[in-house]
């Protein structure tokens, strides 16, 4: 139900079309409305992880990619200066929370300016994260992983990043939890949350600049 929403967000932006379409994985929280966004703008490309759950709403999104005769697909993208390296899980399955644990991580490299979007990547694929090289991870901002759930292992990956900002997307519904916020705040991270309105953040290749 959120697409249409998406949709004229993205017509007020003056957005016509998307070069990308990247699903991190397929709760429906991240996959729901997929096959509205799919149908409603012209995407160049999709990109996935392996399939890790069942639903109505990942089945939507199937249908979606096979009318429009796409293939979902994962590598490295770069568009212009902006490079995307899309880190999947080194699993292939996992025995708690396979959905979110399947997520996909991004790293988006932009001048001297970078940013993780860690998805809904809990401790198993933290885990995962923390053995990578800093440089794979460090950050000016970052989408924090799992909503505002807290995650026993957040610190550990706050100080292998070192981000500026954080954002948690959360709602009044799913509010974020104090554990994480203070976690956030003693790495020294400024915080913005989604339930207090959509957040922006640009940059110029040099450095960034977050408003809401």
């Amino acid at each position: 139900e959120d697409a249409a929403e998406i949709l004229l967000y993205m017509s007020r932006k003056g957005i016509r079309e998307l070069d990308a379409l990247i699903l991190t994985h397929y709760d429906k929280d991240h996959v729901g409305g997929a096959d509205g966004i799919l149908r409603g703008i012209p995407v160049k490309a999709v990109y996935g992880t392996y399939p890790s759950k069942e639903s109505e709403e990942y089945d939507q999104y199937l249908a979606a990619l096979s009318e429009l005769q796409i293939t979902p697909s994962v590598l490295q993208l770069s568009f212009g200066n902006a490079i995307f390296r899309i880190y999947p899980p080194a699993a292939e399955s996992y025995a708690e929370k396979e959905s979110n644990n399947s997520s996909l991580v991004l790293h988006l490299t932009y001048g001297q300016t970078r940013f993780l979007f860690a998805a809904d990547a809990e401790e198993a694929r933290i885990a995962e994260l923390l053995a990578m090289p800093r440089e794979k991870l460090a950050c000016d901002l970052m989408k924090v992983p799992y909503h505002g759930n807290d995650l026993a292992n957040l610190d550990q990956l706050l100080a292998l990043a070192t981000p500026r900002y954080g954002i948690i997307t959360c709602s009044d519904k799913n509010p974020e939890e104090q554990g994480k916020m203070d976690t956030l705040r003693q790495a020294g991270v400024s915080v913005f949350l989604t339930r207090n309105g959509n957040v922006e953040f640009s940059s110029n290749g040099v450095s960034v600049s977050v408003s809401q």
